[in-house]
């Protein structure tokens, strides 16, 4: 395989990540590791990045994915110490993922700058997953050439409700990435939390123009219905999450994206207000076949991944209702 067929190759895998293929993208990168011809002048900085990918792949498919990453040996002498200190530090979104030891340390915050950009990139999401978003965003903002830290950034600004500095980081960010997918991507979220018209046309474009030319992922799909969702059409939205569960939910998929298609499913359906089969039933109404409620969405992401972050949020939820309803229930006479 030659060096520009190696980029291409390269290319295409960060492409595949960006949209959420993760099965597809470990297997092209696994295919191109195998067929990359020890001297080929590209192989050095190839590997690392088709690596780092393949880490990342396992990190979005969940489970026992991020089991085997979070204890894999990385080997600096393979792929140079720049590439290597990115590989250990997604190692470490994968412990931390995990709940396994982490074990190496987050750099030191005074020297950001001097991290490798793409280790920066996964030391920034340690710090975000471990609740720390003063050190990612110090992390993430060091780098503001290096697309995945400029993506970190944004997403870290639409947190704390910055659209102004994140849509400014974006028109910044434009002329360097070259329309690269992720780019295109994190640019819809800023499109989408703007919510007016002209930006969710945009944004749906972007969208149905991915889903068209790469193979469809729950990521996508749900950034589709994500879009007639807030453009007032409920029940498209409903549909396309609907349609996505139905094709390409099996075992193909991985866990982590299955359970995200459900929980963002059972959301969509309670906004749309989707009821149960036996409320329509007692109402004498049609049940849509594979039309499920928004209880039966999550009952199915129960069963597939109880520790899911939507299933966390209801049961807090539930429990500090029942809380608040035993402290009131006292001090009411009967």
């Amino acid at each position: 395989m030659s060096d520009d067929r190696i980029e291409s190759a390269v290319l295409r895998v960060r492409n595949r990540l960006a949209t959420g293929g993760y099965g597809a993208c470990a297997e092209l990168a696994a295919a191109t590791l195998s067929h990359a011809p020890a001297e080929a002048t590209a192989t050095a900085s190839a590997t690392a990045a088709l690596r780092t990918a393949q880490i990342q792949a396992a990190i979005g498919a969940g489970a026992d994915a991020v089991l085997r990453v979070a204890h894999e040996r990385v080997d600096a002498a393979a792929v140079g110490p720049d590439a290597a200190a990115a590989l250990t530090a997604w190692r470490a979104v994968a412990q931390v993922l995990a709940d396994t030891p982490v074990t190496a340390s987050l750099p030191s915050l005074d020297s950001a700058a001097s991290v490798p950009a793409a280790a920066a990139a996964a030391w920034a999401t340690v710090a975000y997953l471990q609740g720390d978003e003063a050190a990612a965003w110090t992390l993430a903002h060091a780098h503001p050439k290096h697309l995945e830290c400029v993506s970190i950034a944004i997403h870290l600004l639409l947190l704390r409700n910055r659209l102004d500095r994140a849509t400014a980081l974006v028109d910044a960010s434009r002329s360097l990435f070259d329309d690269a997918t992720a780019a295109q991507l994190f640019e819809t979220w800023t499109q989408l939390v703007a919510g007016r018209r002209e930006t969710l046309r945009d944004a749906s474009y972007v969208y149905d123009e991915l889903v068209a030319s790469n193979v469809a992922s729950p990521k996508l799909l749900t950034g589709k219905a994500l879009c007639r969702l807030l453009a007032g059409d409920r029940m498209a939205a409903a549909s396309i999450l609907r349609d996505a569960r139905r094709e390409l939910m099996g075992p193909s998929m991985a866990a982590r994206e299955e359970a995200d298609l459900l929980a963002n499913a059972a959301a969509v359906a309670l906004i749309a207000g989707h009821p149960d089969a036996e409320t329509l039933e007692a109402e004498g109404q049609r049940v849509v076949p594979d039309e499920a409620s928004a209880l039966q969405y999550e009952q199915m992401l129960r069963q597939r991944e109880p520790t899911h972050p939507y299933i966390a949020d209801l049961d807090a939820k539930s429990n500090a209702f029942d809380r608040l309803a035993d402290r009131f229930a006292a001090a009411i006479p009967v």
